[in-house]
């Protein structure tokens, strides 16, 4: 019999309302309740509750609280699974993989756009699902959402409030879950041939998105502070000339930058057009903005 852990940290799967809206309140035992009798008998679930916050609270010293939960219970169970609110659900998934390379067994995070206790609500399906992923051979972690298994550097949230609300950006979603059944058509790929629990993080960093007319004195002030800024670029890697002449005065003060595109699909090339970047020396990524926030606050 499969062993699987939920770490419940709130988030709207958690809420109730309150005379100041959605706050979570339900614990983990009350999660695990509404699953199917069949499942708590399938597998032996444990539950922990490591924190009960709206996901908009959610910190990069609280990714290194769930890291160390699982490092530290890595060989008593087989699989877990994390309960989280959908806002930052990616940044902390795309987080935990840089936290913790080499996750050999299933680390899978879901939550729901209506809370548990309300009529219709996605929450037991979604539980469902995840422990389903959990109890698989599947390394490493994972976002499932409306039976959806994406990669959790991938995993992207496009839709404030629909059921169906995380893609994969960047990179096939892992498979889907039909049934009580898994389809899997791009296996998860262990990032390290032994598990490592790197918790270091800087998050002196700064976001940039392009727009046409901004200002060299706009991106300085933004990038104020940052020892890295991730900016936001135009299609395939284009910039304006007042940008790459901004980005070459934060190079010389040190400061890393990393481009990617607002487009949600297709593969950057910064050196396509005359406008593009590439000739800047910066690190031009394909993944999602929560996982670019993430490496960068996860690997100082």
């Amino acid at each position: 019999m499969k062993k699987l852990l939920l770490i419940a940290t709130g988030g709207t799967i958690a809420a109730s309302q309150t005379e100041n809206g959605l706050t979570p309140t339900l614990d983990a035992k009350q999660l695990l309740s509404c699953l199917p009798m069949q499942l708590q008998q399938q597998y032996q679930i444990d539950c922990q509750q490591l924190m009960n916050i709206d996901s908009a609270e959610m910190t990069p010293a609280d990714w290194v609280e769930i890291a160390k939960a699982i490092y530290q219970q890595i060989s008593d169970y087989d699989g877990f699974v994390i309960s989280h609110g959908t806002d930052t659900m990616a940044y902390t998934a795309a987080a935990l993989k840089f936290m913790l390379p080499g996750l050999n067994k299933p680390l899978v995070l879901t939550g729901s756009q209506r809370p548990l206790i309300v009529a219709n609500s996605d929450a037991p399906g979604n539980l469902e699902a995840a422990f389903t992923v959990a109890a698989s051979n599947l390394p490493g972690v994972m976002v499932v959402f409306a039976n959806r298994i994406i990669d959790g550097c991938h995993a992207y949230k496009f839709h404030v409030s629909a059921d169906d609300a995380f893609i994969s950006i960047g990179a096939q979603e892992i498979g889907r879950v039909k049934d009580g059944k898994l389809i899997i058509n791009n296996p998860p790929q262990l990032t390290a041939e032994k598990l490592q629990l790197n918790i270091d993080y800087d998050q002196r960093i700064a976001l940039i998105r392009l727009f046409p007319g901004i200002s060299e004195q706009a991106i300085i002030a933004a990038a104020a502070g940052a020892r890295a800024v991730v900016i936001t670029a135009y299609g395939a890697g284009n910039i304006p000339p007042v940008a790459a002449a901004t980005i070459k005065r934060l190079q010389e003060q040190g400061i890393k930058i990393v481009l990617h595109s607002y487009c949600l699909e297709g593969d950057m090339n910064a050196g396509l057009y005359a406008s593009g970047a590439a000739n800047l020396g910066v690190e031009v990524s394909d993944l999602p903005g929560p996982a670019i926030v993430a490496k960068m606050i996860c690997q100082p």
